[in-house]
């Protein structure tokens, strides 16, 4: 279970609200910024010593997008952590990095599918037939180094240890 569906929405929003007071105060003295943004380690430090107990850095991420999605706050982040944009062409690059995350998770989700659209149209996973064999009635190294798809990986890719 992540820890975002054991907090309650009313727990992320008091906890995001306290992350924006810090990111704006931090824009105005001008201690957080782009060049010098807050880490998500040293935001979860700072709100485990307000919370007195620990917090995650899941935790620090559903507040920074319950800031995002629900509060419309443009919170900037980059390699270094996180900041308050104070300016449309830094929040512009955040987006553009959330964007190409977000295509880099999509291919990563939908890649294996023609994978296996090819193992089907290959009765890799269909009944055993003369021609395909049946799927292993066991996980043991053994029974699953002779599956077909285990096979055609060590083809491709040379020695798959399973």
């Amino acid at each position: 279970m992540s820890y975002r569906s054991a907090q309650t929405d009313l727990e992320i929003s008091a906890s995001a609200k306290r992350l924006y007071s810090t990111l704006a105060l931090g824009l105005q003295s001008g201690e957080i910024s782009e060049t010098q943004p807050v880490s998500g380690k040293e935001i979860a430090a700072r709100a485990a010593r307000a919370l007195g107990r620990k917090v995650t850095d899941e935790e620090v991420r559903s507040w920074v997008h319950y800031l995002r999605a629900k509060l419309k706050v443009p919170v900037g982040s980059n390699s270094e952590g996180y900041f308050l944009c104070a300016f449309k062409a830094q929040w512009v690059k955040t987006q553009a990095a959330l964007i190409a995350r977000i295509k880099n998770q999509k291919d990563a989700a939908y890649g294996p599918d023609e994978y296996y659209q090819r193992a089907e149209q290959q009765n890799l996973f269909h009944p055993p037939t003369a021609d395909a064999p049946a799927m292993p009635s066991s996980t043991s190294a053994a029974d699953m180094n002779n599956h077909p798809v285990v096979q055609e990986l060590k083809e491709k890719f040379g020695a798959v240890q399973v």
